[in-house]
């Protein structure tokens, strides 16, 4: 009976995140997009405007992870910014994931804690000009990667099929 009840409770923890993240995208003037079968197992925070899409059996976040005091961040900063992650990808605790055009994460990719992938320098690199925004360039990760822990992914990168990043 604890073991029913231990999943009974891991359940309905993870349905609580799943709104809340939902209503973070609606206070943001974001839009959220969620597969019903999405897993939140970790706190998971939206900020931005942009949109995030959920696919099929994505995992955030595990408990025997590392990092159980960070959150997952997606972060869609701008209007027109969207991060898409693909069907059976498992993403750990405390992650950013920061757009201001596009980041792409295939089907059945395994990203480990900490790790940053961001598609803007978000300032220029000219100390003159670091009032505006700098480069942006999308982030595509193809279908079945695996991304270790702490790696820090940037703007224009695309990592193919079945690739290991360490």
């Amino acid at each position: 009976i604890i073991v029913r009840m231990f999943f009974l409770y891991s359940a309905l923890i993870s349905v609580y995140r799943k709104y809340s993240f939902q209503f973070q995208g609606v206070l943001n003037d974001g839009a959220v997009c969620v597969s019903a079968s999405v897993k939140f197992d970790h706190p998971v925070y939206f900020q931005g405007k942009g949109k995030v899409v959920l696919s099929d059996n994505v995992r955030l976040g595990y408990w025997l992870a590392g990092s159980r005091t960070l959150p997952i961040i997606l972060q869609p900063r701008d209007a027109v910014a969207v991060i898409k992650i693909g069907a059976g990808t498992a993403i750990v605790n405390g992650c950013e994931l920061i757009a201001r055009k596009s980041i792409q994460i295939g089907e059945n990719c395994r990203i480990g804690a900490r790790t940053s992938i961001l598609d803007a320098d978000f300032h220029a690199i000219d100390p003159r000009k670091r009032h505006s925004p700098g480069k942006t360039e999308p982030v595509l990760i193809g279908n079945n990667v695996w991304i270790g822990n702490e790696v820090m992914i940037l703007k224009g990168v695309t990592i193919g099929d079945d690739a290991i990043v360490g």
